[in-house]
C-alpha cells in the first residue's frame, strides 16, 4: 500500500486510487483533514520516513521557513520517495496580489535542496529533482502548451529575460528523496 501525504490539503485532499492510503495534514481542522497541525511548527505529529509520496499544492508559498519545512518533508518521507509540488511562479500577478503568500518561487527555487548545483549547505534535506516546468495557465491545457514546450526547454534564458513579458501561472516541481 502507497501512503501518500497531502501537505496544506484543506477540503480538497487527493482522492486515493487502488492500493493507496491518502492523508491530509492542515492548520484548519476540515473535513478530510487528518492531523490538524500549525505547517509552521515543527517536528509535525507524523513519524520519521512515514510517507511514500508527498503532495504539496500551492501551501509552500503560505509558509515563512522553505528550508525547514524542507527539512521536514525530508524527514518525514521514505528514502526513494517523491514530493510533488505546485507553486505559483513569482512572474505570476496572483503570486504577489494574494496577502497570505510569504515565499516567492522561480524555476531555481529548489535548486538548494539538492546537491546538483553545490548549494545545498542551508538544509539537510537531499533531493534530486525529477521533472521541472512552467505552466502558462493550467486551466486551458491546449491555449498553454504551446508556450508550456517552448519556454520549458530553457527555464534559465526565460526567468532572466522573458518572465515579466510572458509571465506564468505555476511551476511544477517532483523531488526524490536521495
Amino acid at each position: 500500500m502507497k501512503k501518500i501525504l497531502d501537505v496544506g490539503c484543506g477540503r480538497s485532499k487527493k482522492v486515493p486510487k487502488d492500493e493507496e492510503l491518502v492523508k491530509g495534514i492542515d492548520s484548519v481542522n476540515l473535513p478530510g483533514v487528518d492531523f490538524v497541525h500549525d505547517l509552521e511548527k515543527f517536528p509535525w505529529p507524523i513519524k520519521k520516513e512515514e510517507f511514500d509520496q508527498i503532495i504539496c499544492n500551492h501551501v509552500l508559498e503560505h509558509l515563512s521557513n522553505l528550508t525547514k519545512t524542507m527539512d521536514e518533508l525530508s524527514r518525514i518521507l521514505k528514502k526513494g520517495g517523491t514530493i510533488s509540488i505546485k507553486v505559483p511562479h513569482f512572474s505570476f500577478v496572483g503570486s504577489y496580489q494574494d496577502p497570505t503568500h510569504k515565499k516567492f518561487f522561480t524555476s531555481g527555487t529548489m535548486d538548494y535542496f539538492t546537491e546538483d548545483h553545490g548549494l545545498n549547505y542551508y538544509s539537510k534535506a537531499k533531493f534530486k529533482i525529477l521533472s521541472k516546468k512552467l505552466v502558462f495557465n493550467p486551466r486551458h491545457k491546449i491555449r498553454s502548451s504551446f508556450f508550456d514546450f517552448f519556454i520549458n526547454l530553457n527555464l534559465g534564458i526565460y526567468g532572466r529575460y522573458f518572465a515579466w513579458i510572458l509571465p506564468s501561472e505555476q511551476l511544477e516541481i517532483v523531488l526524490k528523496k536521495v
